[in-house]
């Protein structure tokens, strides 16, 4: 079990704008609550000072990044705003009686609970830190960061561009000019009056998710048992993927590519396909991949639509709507049911593949691993790198327990 040692406040080192901050639309759709990562460090002597090293160089990139230091506040129509207040950063340091090994492969999901730092919502989101960190040490000398996030803020690239300029300055190094985050969030501010939208967004992004057919609702398949998998493909797996996807539309009648398909593309194709088989769909259910997206070619087709003109529209429907709780799938109260469900028969499938997550040195050394804490529910999958560097990656995923097996024995079949 771990056992917190101390707990620590960090603020900005130096004074930092105060007042509030406008958030987009665009932040407004993001569930409040904290996004966890996890970084693994192997054992290493480099470790004098290292709480007190962690604490300055944090308090030093909150200048930086003072809106995490801030607050959220409810404001009129359940929207949020950001109060930069400097109330800090939490900031744990924690022991663990077990060794790297006893963790496993660190798949997301109870076990790994301990490393990462809980938030309290039964709090309210006044006082609710929006940054709060957690330094493990293991019995074998490893290290482990445990990082939760508010997702109203950050996104996978801004997380990771956060930590990583943290990492620089726990180094002792500087960071340049075009490092620095830019937090001017008013680029995404609509007119006002906002214009009408130029499309149909609740037939496309905002649209109902689609049902098993037959039910009424997705209750039941909410309940369902699932599990956690981390699934490695290899270099050579990944390439036969995104082969296999541009050869097929090569002689498609369907649909003609105007450029190969990434393996972003190529992978959630076959997860999504691999899916659809082991979930033994009827041939005319519908189901929908988040990316809303012939597998690749919708995946394209989705990619595509994100144009300026099309997200500009986004935003102009957003500063229409009345109320945007809605759109956060009523998670105004943490923890509802009737949230947005990325579930059977659909997939919600995110891809890290083109982010530095291996360059946050703290001075220990690159992590061995680095992953998410948690995928909440049947359906939501993660594309990584691997560490090695060599083009394989790691899929993080949760899938009905029913289904998994199906679902392994297709993934890797059908490469």
């Amino acid at each position: 079990m771990v056992t917190v040692k101390c707990s620590y406040t960090v603020v900005p080192s130096e004074p930092t704008p105060k007042g509030p901050l406008w958030l987009s639309g665009i932040d407004q759709m993001a569930a409040w609550t904290h996004i966890p990562t996890l970084y693994i460090y192997k054992p290493n002597q480099n470790l004098d000072n290292f709480v007190e090293r962690m604490r300055e160089s944090l308090s030093k990139i909150l200048v930086h990044y003072y809106p995490l230091a801030g607050q959220l506040r409810w404001i009129e129509h359940s929207r949020l705003e950001l109060d930069c207040n400097e109330k800090g950063a939490t900031l744990l340091l924690a022991e663990s009686p077990k060794t790297l090994d006893e963790y496993g492969n660190f798949e997301p999901n109870h076990s790994i609970t301990e490393l990462f730092p809980q938030v309290d919502y039964s709090k309210s989101i006044e006082e609710t830190h929006l940054l709060l960190a957690q330094l493990t040490r293991f019995s074998c000398g490893g290290l482990s960061l445990g990082l939760a996030m508010t997702h109203s803020l950050v996104d996978g690239v801004s997380a990771i561009h956060f930590v990583n300029s943290w990492a620089k300055l726990a180094r002792g190094e500087t960071l340049k000019e075009e490092e620095l985050p830019f937090l001017d969030r008013t680029v995404m501010r609509s007119a006002d009056p906002p214009e009408a939208p130029r499309f149909d967004h609740k037939a496309n992004e905002f649209m109902p998710m689609p049902l098993i057919l037959g039910s009424s609702d997705n209750i039941a398949e909410r309940k369902k048992e699932t599990s956690v998998v981390l699934l490695p493909l290899s270099s050579d797996q990944v390439l036969k993927i995104k082969n296999r996807a541009n050869e097929e539309t090569a002689v498609s009648s369907l649909v003609r590519a105007t450029r190969p398909y990434s393996r972003y593309e190529a992978i959630t194709a076959h997860i999504w396909t691999s899916g659809s088989k082991a979930r033994s769909h009827d041939k005319q259910q519908p189901t929908t991949v988040r990316f809303v997206g012939y597998a690749a070619q919708k995946v394209r087709e989705g990619i595509d639509k994100l144009t300026e003109e099309y997200m500009r529209s986004q935003l102009d429907f957003l500063a229409n709507q009345k109320n945007v709780d809605w759109i956060r799938g009523g998670l105004h109260i943490v923890g509802v049911l009737n949230g947005v469900f990325y579930g059977n028969p659909n997939f919600s499938i995110v891809s890290w593949l083109s982010m530095p997550v291996y360059d946050a040195d703290f001075g220990w050394g690159k992590p061995l691993y680095m992953g998410p804490g948690n995928l909440n529910e049947d359906g939501k999958a993660l594309i990584l790198p691997s560490p090695s560097g060599d083009g394989s990656v790691i899929i993080a995923l949760r899938f009905q327990t029913a289904h998994m097996e199906a679902f392994q024995k297709f993934f890797y079949e059908d490469i």
